[in-house]
């Protein structure tokens, strides 16, 4: 017997509201995800962020935000799956949550990005470019050494 369909549109999304409720509730990062959210998109009206600009603002959290979600899906997919500890398990959960990772510093990049001008000024972007490249060549490198360590 197969699962039932929602039949209506406002049943798929009242389905997809409940997921997203349940994830505020029950997930610690997804609240803070969110407060973090609101106060970067504050931060953008505050400083008169342009249209695009918020546009870009937005999908970068909506991604991360998405992310956090897919990771919390197939953690507990698997948590299902396998009830006992298994190395490949572990593997894919650390992987899932790598792409978290990727995409939260992918939106700190873009919002140090937007918010650099005005916040600093504009001879300060040059160096805040420069700063934000050091920060994640040092971030990459530490990762790679993590890695390296893992598998030796």
């Amino acid at each position: 017997m197969s699962p039932r369909r929602n039949r209506t549109f406002w049943e798929s999304l009242s389905k997809a509201w409940n997921g997203l409720l349940w994830a505020v509730r029950a997930e610690r990062n997804v609240p803070l995800l969110l407060v973090g959210a609101l106060l970067a998109l504050a931060l953008a009206l505050a400083l008169g962020l342009s249209g695009p600009e918020l546009a870009l603002l937005i999908l970068v959290v909506a991604v991360v935000l998405a992310a956090e979600l897919f990771n919390t899906a197939l953690e507990r997919l698997l948590d299902l799956l396998h009830s006992e500890y298994h190395p490949q398990v572990r593997q894919i959960k650390d992987l899932a949550a790598g792409a978290v990772l990727l995409t939260a510093l992918g939106s700190l990049a873009v919002g140090l990005l937007l918010f650099a001008s005005r916040l600093i000024g504009k001879s300060g972007e040059i160096w805040l470019g420069r700063l934000l490249a050091a920060v994640l060549l040092l971030l990459l490198a530490a990762l790679l050494g993590l890695g390296r360590r893992r598998r030796d």
